[in-house]
């Protein structure tokens, strides 16, 4: 069986500035805010952070699909909150009513 080596996060080299300047930190700052203000609305969310891949939100749906998923990306310099892949979808993640219009592009 192959050992699982972890890798070493920005603080384990003494580094803060790495840490600031690390995009899955950002992203995790943005998901779990956005996550915050859903659970508020009355909405159950699951933040899933999946080994070797991008960190995003999950929503559990009563249809048949099982789930929506919110990912936080950078485009243009701006992050954004995105739950498919046409720019109509998206929502600047720094927007206060991000979370109603995520609530709202996903049918909710």
């Amino acid at each position: 069986m192959a050992q699982h080596k972890a890798s070493l996060m920005p603080w384990q080299h003494g580094s803060i500035e790495a840490l600031r300047h690390n995009p899955d930190t950002h992203r995790f700052i943005h998901l779990l805010r956005l996550a915050w203000d859903l659970c508020d609305l009355g909405v159950m969310v699951t933040v899933e952070m999946p080994v070797g891949r991008e960190m995003f939100i999950r929503l559990p749906t009563l249809s048949a699909a099982g789930s929506k998923i919110v990912r936080a990306m950078v485009h243009s310099g701006e992050w954004w909150f995105s739950w498919s892949h046409c720019p109509a979808d998206w929502v600047k993640a720094l927007n206060p009513q991000a979370p109603m219009i995520v609530l709202e592009g996903l049918g909710r």
